[in-house]
């Protein structure tokens, strides 16, 4: 027998109920298509709504021409952006027996990114001196996209939208390469927009696993976020069972032929390794008088060899056999990853400060979006943080989530009082300066983040 709603209703219900917009003719769609359908009327609702559009169109239009400006060769290795070019999806026959080239979870673009960029191949014609384009294009679409559904979902008022539209937008986040990075934001907004409207679960959980093998190092706060919002719909007795079965059986549908085609390389490998050795050589380069070359990529195997000789290539044993240079090591990038956090963040570390240190309470919508935030922030970047420092592309990945849970609850959710919205609305526009000086030198170093 079905659960009955009444008083047992589900938290989600609740913040579908909280952000839908109440319309005499707004009508609920059907069918496989119904959540995205629900997704384009709510956003056509208002006149101000389709101001919004328009601005989303009009930013997606110029960051698209502005990409057509760069090249439109893919970078080869070992630029993570080559997992455009690598991923092949096509059955090849060679030396009389069929070829599969299934991505592994170790790749720069992960399963999921590598899956996107493969299928799009299989389906829009490219070249190799094209290439480039179509994948980051696509890329930014998603990102500007789910940003906004994301905006229009935790915010009420229209300046608060735009706020948050133009913030991101002006960020230059759309330009970053490698595109995998943009697949996995773009995920995670769809996941949070799509598991507060009340989309199916196995569409929300779809998504939160293709966030989750984005790359190799989103995987523990996918797992996170399954718990969260299982534990989130406990209520539910339907949502109860079918959350971790939906999410285990998206698991197994992407990493199973990755195991059973590429073996155990299919989901480990060395990426720990090589990031911890190019990560210190890249903090210490600065530092030597005369280091051993002019790029610490080139040169950090050979230094990683020379200062840790009995490390056997693992940062575990690294860590247990020379203690006290790693915690150098640490000390070191626990600062750089603090100046590439601010350096992204800018002024609005103001208004994160005012959110952690309020006293009002907050919508359930707005709840279940912070509360997802701080898991990603903490589970996707904390363990990263001992292998290496924090880029400001790593945090690029919740930007949108930031913004859209920052400042509708700091503007819209706070106490009216004669200081408070000055500061948060000051602080916001001091960062959109900021992000429009730098927009230049992001454009320009989209790969170097």
């Amino acid at each position: 027998m079905a659960p009955q709603r009444g008083a047992e209703q589900s938290n989600l219900n609740q913040m579908a109920d909280e952000s839908r917009p109440h319309t005499p003719c707004s009508t609920d769609g059907s069918g496989p298509l119904g959540p995205f359908i629900n997704a384009i009327k709510t956003t056509y609702n208002t006149p101000s709504d389709l101001l919004l559009v328009v601005a989303l169109l009009v930013v997606t239009l110029a960051s698209s021409i502005a990409i057509i400006r760069q090249s439109g060769i893919v970078p080869a290795h070992p630029m993570d952006q080559s997992f455009a070019e690598s991923a092949n999806l096509h059955l090849i026959r060679s030396n009389g027996h069929w070829e599969f080239h299934y991505p592994s979870l170790q790749n720069s673009g992960g399963i999921t990114s590598s899956l996107i960029a493969g299928l799009y191949k299989l389906i829009i014609p490219t070249s190799h001196s094209t290439l480039n384009w179509h994948i980051r294009i696509l890329a930014m679409v998603g990102y500007l996209g789910s940003g906004f559904l994301l905006f229009q979902r935790l915010a009420s008022k229209i300046s608060t939208r735009l706020l948050c539209l133009a913030l991101l937008a002006s960020s230059g986040f759309q330009f970053l390469q490698p595109s995998s990075e943009l697949f996995a934001a773009s995920s995670l907004s769809l996941f949070v927009f799509g598991a507060m409207g009340q989309w199916p679960v196995w569409l929300a959980s779809g998504l939160l696993v293709c966030y989750g093998l984005c790359k190799v190092e989103l995987t523990l706060s996918a797992i996170g976020l399954v718990i969260f919002w299982w534990i989130w719909e406990w209520k539910d007795e339907r949502k109860r069972w079918l959350i971790p079965a939906s999410a285990s059986l998206w698991a197994a549908l992407f990493v199973l032929p990755a195991i059973v085609i590429n073996g155990k390389n299919g989901v480990v490998g060395s990426r720990s390794w090589e990031a911890f050795k190019v990560k210190y050589t890249s903090l210490f380069h600065p530092h030597q008088i005369q280091p051993p070359g002019s790029d610490p990529w080139g040169y950090s195997h050979k230094t990683i060899d020379k200062i840790f000789p009995k490390s056997e290539h693992s940062v575990f044993k690294l860590i247990i056999r020379y203690p006290r240079m790693y915690i150098d090591y640490l000390a070191l990038s626990i600062v750089q990853s603090s100046i590439n956090i601010l350096s992204t963040i800018k002024f609005l570390i103001i208004p994160i400060g005012i959110y952690l240190k309020r006293r009002w309470p907050l919508p359930l919508k707005l709840r279940f979006s912070a509360i997802c935030l701080l898991i990603v922030i903490v589970l996707g970047l904390g363990p990263g943080l001992f292998l290496g420092f924090i880029h400001s592309r790593y945090v690029m990945r919740y930007f949108a989530l930031i913004l859209a849970v920052l400042i509708p609850a700091n503007l819209e959710n706070a106490p009216k009082n004669g200081w408070l919205t000055p500061l948060v609305w000051t602080c916001c526009l001091l960062t959109l300066i900021l992000e429009f000086i730098c927009l230049p030198t992001i454009y320009a170093e989209s790969h170097f983040l």
